[in-house]
């Protein structure tokens, strides 16, 4: 164009606007053509992309979260010689040989059949008792053979009788409420909430006006120091004692490193659960001979008092994650904190609930930790923080929604 425009500068002739006319014309057919080729470029990229998409593969659901999975199948097997099952009860698909004509379409037509099948002679033929018990076997091929299965397996960790009977007691009570179609606990259970303090909403959905789901969620107690009595703060946040309950099984390297991140001197305590279990035992000693060296080091060089204890290794929890064996390893843990294993130890004649004990950790805040954590602001600030608040708060995170449990619970 700037070429055109330049000749026709030059020397105006007969014909130019004509010639001029055609050159225009001819670049933006050209312009087109080039702006369809890339459109035609980019379509390709764009449906395959597309495509991806439609067919990203779906996550595999859990056995439990499959309906499909969940069916069970009672089968005449006189009347179904053919049908083979394993020994979980599930079809056995014969392979297709090579040679065979259209296998390849048949088994991409045949649905996968998840389905569990009890054989079965013909249940016509069966007296009502005989049938009730025959389906009630622990056998492989009764009902009852899964639940079997798993209520042996249960026992098998639980050894004490106490324990085994909380089991046996829940089992008899799901079985005989399932019989019985009566309704499990939670079903029409409420719990009246007796606290007035702090409103509370069932239906989140239709708060009242004003109210919104993060005023409920976010809940701070904080209120003025001038508006409450002498002692609902510290006053002094260089006194703020803190005392640090830590659950562990192995690393004892990592645990001693936490411990020294969140250290200060005079005013940090330590109190540590190893898990009870035989590959634990080598952290365990290795924490003990820690806090040893530092609580000798404490009491004879700075004049002060013990700051780091392990719990005693006839109290340490065999802990299995998400189970009450975490709550009572806590519970062991405080125990060592209220120094009532000094009393078991040195002082069986005293009460264990003896307010005076000598051996109980003072202190302000007690943070519980996995050894697996490690902080994110200074010393400085946490301490900051804490004292911020009365000393009666407590710093808890969680999830509140509206508590309606439903028969699926169990």
């Amino acid at each position: 164009a700037a070429k055109m425009a330049q000749a026709v500068a030059d020397k105006p002739r007969d014909g130019d606007d004509e010639q001029k006319k055609n050159k225009t014309s001819q670049t933006a057919r050209t312009t087109e053509q080039k702006k369809e080729g890339d459109e035609t470029a980019t379509k390709p990229a764009e449906e395959t992309e597309t495509k991806k998409k439609k067919t990203a593969v779906k996550a595999v659901p859990r056995k439990w979260e499959s309906n499909a999975i969940a069916v069970m199948k009672i089968i005449d097997k006189d009347a179904h010689p053919d049908i083979k099952l394993d020994a979980r009860g599930k079809k056995i698909v014969e392979e297709h040989s090579e040679d065979s004509e259209d296998s390849e379409d048949d088994e991409e037509d045949e649905p996968v059949d998840h389905s569990t099948y009890l054989p079965y002679p013909n249940l016509a033929t069966y007296t009502p008792d005989k049938l009730a018990t025959d389906l009630l076997s622990p056998d492989s091929s009764g009902l009852a053979g899964p639940l079997q299965k798993r209520l042996t397996g249960m026992f098998k960790k639980a050894k004490s009788h106490e324990c085994r009977a909380k089991i046996a007691e829940h089992a008899a009570l799901f079985i005989n409420g399932f019989a019985e179609e009566t309704k499990f606990p939670f079903d029409d259970f409420h719990y009246p909430n007796t606290c007035q303090d702090i409103p509370r909403y069932g239906d989140w959905d239709n708060l009242p006006e004003g109210v919104r789901v993060q005023d409920i969620q976010y809940r701070t107690y904080q209120p003025p120091k001038d508006s409450v009595p002498d002692g609902t703060y510290i006053e002094n946040v260089e006194d703020l004692v803190l005392l640090y309950v830590i659950l562990t099984h192995d690393a004892p390297e990592a645990t001693i490193r936490l411990m020294e991140s969140v250290y200060v001197p005079h005013v940090t305590k330590f109190v540590i659960h190893v898990d009870g279990k035989e590959k634990s035992d080598a952290t365990y000693e290795r924490l003990v001979e820690y806090a040893k060296e530092k609580n000798a080091m404490a009491i004879k060089v700075d004049g002060k008092e013990e700051y780091i204890r392990i719990v005693p290794d006839e109290n340490r929890v065999r802990v299995n994650w998400g189970g009450f064996s975490m709550v009572d390893a806590t519970l062991k843990a405080l125990h060592t904190v209220f120094g009532l294993d000094h009393y078991d130890d040195d002082h069986p004649e005293a009460e264990a609930h003896d307010i005076d004990n000598p051996h109980a950790f003072q202190f302000h805040k007690l943070i519980h930790l996995a050894s697996t954590t490690y902080p994110l602001a200074s010393n400085t600030e946490i301490r900051d923080t804490l004292s911020s608040y009365p000393l009666d708060a407590n710093m808890l995170h969680v999830i509140l929604r509206p508590n309606n449990p439903t028969p699926s619970v169990w």
